[in-house]
């Protein structure tokens, strides 16, 4: 904070006032990828934003891949995960895709790998939306990353995710749930890998499904950035997001949990059951009180001598 605002550390204003002046909330997300809630209008989902333009694949690689008759398998788990961490998982993968018909373009160290087949190219680095948006792209081998899921719904390519930590169980879940990709635990990887690939390849549904997910994806009225944009001049150019912003953030946390109402209501409620019990209990007494005297007139009533004639 300090160093983005120049604030001084005594001005750094509270935390609760800076939730309270949010005008406007850009959010990586959309609604094609995950599970419908409801939004403010300060809110607005911007997915896409990172695109980049296309620029032409190497000329290497695009021999490789246009030349792959059966297609090409696309393998990167991401800028985070460092090969040199998983050689084991790069050396099996190279033993189970060798097997296949397609060619494969592979985001790995070469250096660590034991083999490497004549349909496999590695490379250190590879531009993912080139080879993603390349016809002959038929399945990405995936860690699951948020970008690298809508990459791949933007291309129309089918997913096989391999999951590590944080979003990407979520996104792996996801892409289940909507038919355009599978999951595989990463200690089942060895078992697994071939069997999940095939069933990708040979269901055509999972093509079919992605493809449906991208015209969602990119049926928009605006790109994301040009709406990223509006909104941000919007906001600028009116200096105010009251008319964005609910009434809820200034409220006090129990104002917004309505506590005051429900306390007031649990009050009427204990009230009405403490007049109920009194009005019962008097009642009983009421009724004890006549029937207890109504029992001793019974058995204190004087009883009726009989005379006999002598």
């Amino acid at each position: 904070m300090e160093e983005c605002f120049n604030f001084d550390k005594n001005d750094v204003p509270d935390i609760k006032n800076i939730i309270r002046n949010i005008s406007l909330v850009l959010v990586n997300s959309h609604y094609t990828i995950g599970y419908i809630k409801p939004e403010l209008p300060n809110v607005v989902n911007i997915a896409g934003l990172h695109q980049p333009s296309l620029e032409p694949l190497r000329e290497e690689m695009k021999t490789f891949i246009d030349g792959a008759k059966h297609g090409i398998i696309y393998f990167s788990m991401g800028s985070i995960i460092e090969p040199s961490d998983f050689i084991e998982l790069g050396n099996t993968f190279i033993q189970e895709l060798k097997n296949f018909p397609q060619r494969v373009v592979m985001k790995w160290n070469p250096e660590l790998l034991n083999e490497i087949p004549d349909n496999i190219l590695v490379e250190k680095w590879i531009s993912q939306t080139q080879v993603l948006d390349h016809p002959n792209c038929r399945l990405f081998i995936t860690h699951g990353g948020f970008h690298s899921t809508l990459e791949s719904i933007n291309a129309s390519v089918p997913l096989l995710g391999i999951p590590m930590f944080t979003d990407q169980y979520y996104n792996m879940a996801a892409a289940e749930h909507f038919g355009i990709g599978r999951m595989i635990p990463f200690k089942e990887v060895s078992v697994r890998l071939s069997a999940e690939i095939k069933e990708i390849l040979n269901n055509p549904e999972y093509k079919e499904n992605i493809m449906k997910r991208s015209q969602l994806f990119r049926d928009r009225l605006v790109e994301p950035l040009d709406e990223a944009m509006y909104w941000v001049r919007h906001i600028l150019k009116h200096k105010t997001s009251t008319h964005l912003k609910p009434a809820a953030v200034h409220l006090t946390w129990y104002e917004f949990y309505a506590v005051d109402v429900l306390l007031i209501l649990l009050a009427v409620i204990l009230l009405t059951l403490l007049a109920m019990k009194l009005l019962v209990v008097w009642i009983l007494r009421s009724f004890h009180s006549k029937f207890k005297k109504l029992y001793t007139r019974v058995n204190h009533k004087p009883q009726r001598k009989d005379y006999k004639d002598d």
